[in-house]
């Protein structure tokens, strides 16, 4: 039996989830290191954290609206979705003597409207270094 993902449900107006895209300094190099296991993985999240950054939320988006936006801030749209939609061909160095491929949790989905949302999954990985503010007592 396969797990569903959590999709991230977000709007204008209505923001659900407590991490929020400008919580993450992208100014920062280790912002991102070593959550995704591969740089160029990273550099897509960290594309579309600046992307979501713009937007203000977690909202959904089509494939035009984030080619847009990399053309925009002189990223190669071609890479928009590394790593994030499943599986991806890794021909690094250390995939020498290993298969290849690496399959990755859906970090994105896309529904019957055509829309692209990122999941659950896909907030908390990039949230690994992120400084975690305590609880307080109520």
């Amino acid at each position: 039996m396969s797990k569903e993902p959590k999709v991230v449900v977000e709007g204008p107006g209505m923001h659900h989830h407590p991490i929020r895209p400008k919580d993450f300094n992208l100014a920062s190099v280790g912002t991102l290191s070593s959550t995704f296991g591969k740089s160029e993985v990273e550099q897509t999240a960290r594309n579309l954290i600046r992307f979501c950054q713009r937007r203000g939320g977690w909202y959904p988006f089509t494939v035009e609206e984030l080619i847009d936006f990399y053309k925009q801030v002189g990223e190669d749209p071609r890479f928009i979705f590394f790593g994030l939609l499943g599986v991806w061909g890794d021909d690094g160095m250390f995939a020498q003597h290993t298969n290849p491929w690496h399959e990755s949790p859906p970090y994105l989905v896309i529904g019957a409207d055509g829309m692209y949302r990122v999941t659950e999954r896909f907030i908390q990985q990039c949230a690994i270094n992120l400084p975690k503010v305590p609880k307080t007592m109520s």
